[in-house]
């Protein structure tokens, strides 16, 4: 962060110089790593989705076959696994984007960016509801007691996600701003 601000630096200061244009060069370097690591995270992810999803073809051959009684312990956690791994693959997919975006146009501040980080607190909710529906249906099918479990952190993440795009939006105000000035 101290090197954005550095590299960005005030209209009180000198105009850029080789040092600061090296300084964003670095830190455009750092965005084309992190965007790798999201590629990588988002192959991993498919790839265990795939997994899961095998994994609930097997365990419904397996009731429909020998019709297991604790089987719907077993696809409850298999949907639930499901549903995480589905949100985190959508997840790297809208962030793997708006970094793309961020190295393109050179600048976080863009709309790509608050709006990807909207639809990244849309899929958690996403994620947190159904984790909760799964949570019902299992309930109902064993016919044992419901318990709710509210996930606190998932929700926080929700909400520092959506400040985090507030955050941008006004970024992208103040951007716009500058640029029509010079």
């Amino acid at each position: 962060m101290k090197k954005i601000k550095k590299a960005m630096g005030t209209a009180e200061e000198q105009p850029v110089t080789n040092s600061t244009s090296k300084e964003l060069e670095e830190v455009k370097h750092q965005i084309k790593i992190f965007a790798t690591l999201i590629k990588i995270a988002m192959g991993m992810a498919i790839i265990v989705v795939g997994l899961f999803i095998v994994g609930l073809i097997g365990i419904a051959l397996d009731y429909a076959i020998t019709s297991n009684p604790s089987a719907a312990e077993e696809i409850y956690k298999v949907i639930q696994g499901i549903i995480t791994s589905a949100a985190i693959l959508y997840i790297t997919v809208v962030c793997s984007k708006f970094c793309e975006n961020i190295i393109k146009s050179n600048t976080p501040f863009i709309p790509q960016v608050p709006k990807g980080l909207r639809k990244t607190a849309a899929a958690v909710i996403v994620m947190l509801l159904l984790s909760l529906a799964a949570a019902a249906v299992y309930s109902g099918v064993t016919g044992t007691e419901l318990t709710i479990y509210i996930d606190a952190s998932g929700w926080a993440f929700v909400c520092i996600l959506m400040l985090l795009s507030s955050i941008f939006d006004y970024g992208c105000k103040l951007q716009q701003e500058s640029d029509e000035t010079l």
